[in-house]
């Protein structure tokens, strides 16, 4: 119960005066992840041999002779490493004569001499909607339920536009290079100087937990990220908005006519389900604000209240369904419209399991030629289902599960108009 209850506050959808919550999803941010090819200018740590050349050269011993026999070294050294001090540009050499550069004193100063020199730069993320630049995205997925739940990409990707964003791909760069440093004492400073190609780029999406609410007294909508997705979700927003009217992002939630039938359960004891959804509140409440030995008071008040005359909380419906469906070994699915059920992944997934492991599963539902195309392909990627009795019915009134002949999930179902003439479907649950 403990798992049930801790998974029922985590869901839960905050309070939003004058809304009335209506559902929760997912939408879904395109970034483009980036490896640039760049140049860096590197500070590099002087050899002891170099160090040692530059400081004669300091006290104008200027020749390789002259080098070769106070350090005691072979010409053709001395001569390697003076090229070398060359290229690096520590030192001027001219008829035979050497002498520092001004360069070449600087790094004595400080034991160290800057080059220039290509690298790349990993995991840099643009935002497609907003243009920001962002070092790291701990949950992005490649894979999305639903196009339209992905918002549709304002930002066209091209070297301009990643070069326009020098000042924050360069503070990545510098948070990097302090990072690295913790972990390495002999870590040379870079500094980033130039971006030169995108040499990789993939597509790869943020997903934001949303809850939608509808306005109380008109057609306004609001939507409430969780807590987790606010940074997110504030500069989207509007766009959200606009891609919703423009039949760009979720035409499969906000529709253009009345989708849905409407239907409407009241049951005989509203009250007593209204009074025993307010005692469920209360008691999570408590819950949350109590100490461990409290909460298994608290645990066993919640248990025996689960299964009572209720309605669900928001959210609560496929918790209470994967409770049941585990619990039980008949399960008879009554579907207004079966489409709800073959394309809802979590539900779908319950069924085959259950039917796999022996479960006896009816579902019932109106005939329609195209459902029975849609029950053959859900079977074909599903083979689970196959042990599914489905029932072609003439005529449903309402959409139910139940349970070993005993526990009822009701639904009730309204469509609500929102937006520039768009309209919502609204669900709740009672449990009998």
């Amino acid at each position: 119960m403990k798992k049930y209850i801790d998974k029922l506050i985590g869901n839960s959808c905050p309070e939003n005066k004058g809304y009335k919550y209506v559902l929760t999803t997912e939408v879904f941010i395109p970034f483009v992840r980036m490896t640039l090819d760049i140049v860096k200018r590197k500070e590099i740590g002087l050899q002891l041999i170099e160090e040692t050349i530059l400081k004669l050269l300091q006290y104008n011993v200027s020749t390789v002779q002259d080098i070769s026999r106070i350090l005691g070294l072979d010409s053709e050294i001395v001569e390697y490493v003076i090229g070398e001090l060359h290229v690096k540009e520590l030192i001027n050499v001219l008829s035979g004569s050497i002498s520092l550069s001004e360069n070449g004193k600087n790094a004595l100063k400080r034991i160290s001499t800057i080059v220039n020199e290509t690298g790349e730069l990993e995991d840099i993320y643009l935002n497609l909607i907003t243009g920001e630049i962002l070092e790291k995205l701990d949950r992005t997925t490649s894979r999305v339920p639903a196009k339209d739940k992905i918002l549709n990409e304002i930002i066209d990707i091209n070297l301009d536009i990643v070069r326009s964003k020098f000042d924050q791909i360069s503070n990545i760069f510098r948070v990097r290079q302090e990072e690295e440093k913790k972990y390495s004492r002999n870590l040379v400073n870079n500094e980033l100087i130039s971006i030169e190609e995108i040499k990789e780029m993939s597509l790869t999406y943020l997903p934001l937990k949303i809850h939608i609410y509808k306005s109380e007294s008109g057609r306004e909508v609001d939507f409430v990220p969780s807590k987790l997705d606010r940074r997110y979700f504030s500069e989207i927003r509007e766009v959200l908005k606009k891609q919703i009217v423009e039949r760009k992002v979720f035409s499969h939630i906000f529709k253009d006519i009345r989708y849905m039938k409407e239907y409407e359960f009241k049951p005989e004891q509203i009250d007593l389900y209204i009074k025993n959804q307010k005692l469920m509140k209360e008691l999570l409440y408590k819950y949350t604000i109590s100490n461990d030995e409290d909460r298994l008071e608290i645990e066993e008040e919640i248990s025996k209240l689960l299964l009572s005359k209720r309605i669900l909380e928001n959210n609560e419906k496929e918790l209470i369904l994967e409770y049941l469906f585990q619990r039980s070994n008949k399960i008879d699915i009554y579907a207004l419209n079966i489409r709800d059920i073959l394309f809802d992944d979590f539900t779908i997934q319950l069924l085959a399991l259950s039917a796999k492991s022996g479960k006896t599963i009816c579902i019932n539902y109106i005939y329609d030629k195209q459902v029975l195309d849609l029950i053959k392909k859900r079977k074909q990627s599903l083979p689970d289902l196959n042990r599914v009795n489905f029932i072609q019915k003439g005529d449903l009134t309402e959409t139910k599960f139940v349970f070993n002949n005993r526990h009822v999930i009701q639904e009730s179902c309204s469509n609500l108009p929102v937006l520039e003439n768009k309209y919502i479907i609204s669900r709740s649950y009672y449990i009998s």
